[in-house]
């Protein structure tokens, strides 16, 4: 007789309670970023531009990496995972504001909190 499925089956299935760290890494460093790019006196700071160019050059491309190949399978290593990040982030980016550039705000509002490039209007 085959097991039925049961609520914890698919609760294990998805891992308990487990946070990847680069991801959660990755979710502190945009928290650090908007702050600095909103904040006053720290947005006149050279801050803001530490802060806020991995935004738009790597944090897009690992994310879709990351989801792509998860760190717990190791079918990349590290340096690939880089590389691809710079690389993806640098095709991605430009579609997204193009993408959103298309919308009825036209890239003003609240489509600048889904894109990594500022609006250039």
């Amino acid at each position: 007789m085959a097991k039925s499925l049961t609520i914890e089956d698919l609760y294990t299935a998805f891992g308990t309670g487990i946070w990847f760290r680069d991801l959660t890494g990755i979710l502190l460093w945009l928290g650090i970023a908007v702050l600095t790019i909103y904040v006053p006196y720290l947005n006149e700071s050279p801050l803001r531009i530490i802060f806020a160019l991995p935004v738009v050059l790597f944090i897009p491309g690992y994310a879709l990496i990351a989801a792509l190949f998860p760190p717990g399978k190791e079918e990349i290593d590290t340096l690939e995972r880089v590389a691809l990040s710079f690389g993806l982030s640098i095709a991605v980016v430009p579609l997204i504001g193009l993408a959103l550039n298309y919308t009825p705000p036209g890239g003003y509002g609240w489509t600048r909190l889904f894109s990594p490039c500022p609006s250039s209007r």
